[in-house]
């Protein structure tokens, strides 16, 4: 069963309290991002680094990291040297850091499979954006100024559809990199307005 905590802070340092409003990890970090899947990101205030910490406390990876966002099955977003990468709960590197942003395309409240272990990716030198895997391996190429989740009807989907933006264009392309509408128009209301009498899902 997860241990539910919640960050709180006090004095500028943050803390964690437990459901019954007990203070069981010390106010001690710059910053913390909460607990998920029972580990905390946290910030050392000494040097400004993050690392983790289990619900007990312990700190399971030391402070080392630019940023560091939660864990997610395992897996988690750094920056280092002022590049994104991913590491594991061993503190190896599945994809060094190499990519001027990186996101999981499924979290939270997303849970598409065919999304799982997917990432959109922005590359340092033309800032194009695409999606990745976890094995680094291209699935959409580095192509466009923006890749978008897909909207309709005033919602974020959890679909396979992205929109794309190429040449101050745009369309809506699928996980294959098929071209659903085509990149062509000129903004993403025009897009939408496209769309909102269609059903994609």
């Amino acid at each position: 069963m997860t241990n539910i905590l919640k960050q709180v802070e006090k004095n500028g340092l943050w803390g964690f309290i437990n459901h019954h409003k007990q203070l069981v990890i010390d106010y001690q970090y710059q910053q913390t991002l909460g607990v998920y899947q029972d580990i905390a990101p946290v910030q050392n205030p000494n040097n400004n680094h993050w690392g983790y910490i289990n619900t007990q406390g312990q700190m399971l990876l030391d402070c080392q990291y630019e940023r560091a966002d939660a864990f997610v099955n395992g897996l988690a977003i750094v920056r280092q040297y002022g590049l994104a990468g991913v590491i594991n709960l061993q503190n190896q590197w599945v994809i060094v850091c190499q990519y001027q942003r990186l996101n999981w395309l499924s979290i939270g409240e997303f849970k598409n499979k065919k999304l799982a272990n997917l990432l959109l990716a922005q590359q340092t030198d033309d800032k194009k954006y695409g999606i990745i895997n976890t094995n680094n391996d291209i699935i959409i190429p580095f192509e466009y100024k923006k890749i978008l989740k897909f909207w309709q009807h005033g919602k974020c989907q959890d679909s396979t559809y992205f929109y794309v933006c190429k040449n101050d264009k745009w369309g809506i392309i699928d996980l294959t990199g098929r071209v659903i509408i085509s990149i062509k128009l000129n903004n993403i209301n025009t897009l939408n307005e496209h769309i909102n009498n269609k059903n994609f899902l």
